[in-house]
């Protein structure tokens, strides 16, 4: 019940009341924007923490076809050669091709003796 002054006006504002909840427990009212899908109800605030929880969920196999499916071919091929060039020089570019060390002149011996 909303108390009035002498004129009718409300002296305290309407409190808005949820309508419903999204998956995460949280208050859906009349004008927030949500998302559905098998899940349930998904608000507009949660879908970063949504898709997060999804992603962290998938094996690396299927991390990968959702990838493959989600881009074009040029853009998946690029994000994946990406990431490889990425780790390589993270991790040693000699580690990765399994390269050795060695002296200039112990290069040059070292392939007269091929």
């Amino acid at each position: 019940m909303t108390i009035r002054d002498s004129l009718g006006v409300p002296l305290e504002p309407n409190y808005e009341e949820p309508i419903l909840k999204d998956v995460y427990g949280d208050d859906i009212y009349e004008n927030s924007t949500v998302y559905i899908n098998a899940d349930g109800i998904v608000l507009e605030e949660n879908l970063e923490r949504y898709s997060n929880e999804y992603v962290e969920e998938l094996t690396a196999g299927e991390a990968n076809e959702e990838l493959r499916e989600s881009m074009l071919p040029s853009q998946y091929s690029e994000t994946i050669k990406e990431a490889l060039i990425t780790w390589i020089e993270e991790n040693g570019y000699a580690k990765h091709f399994d390269l050795q060390p060695l002296r200039g002149g112990d290069a040059v011996e070292s392939r007269r003796n091929y």
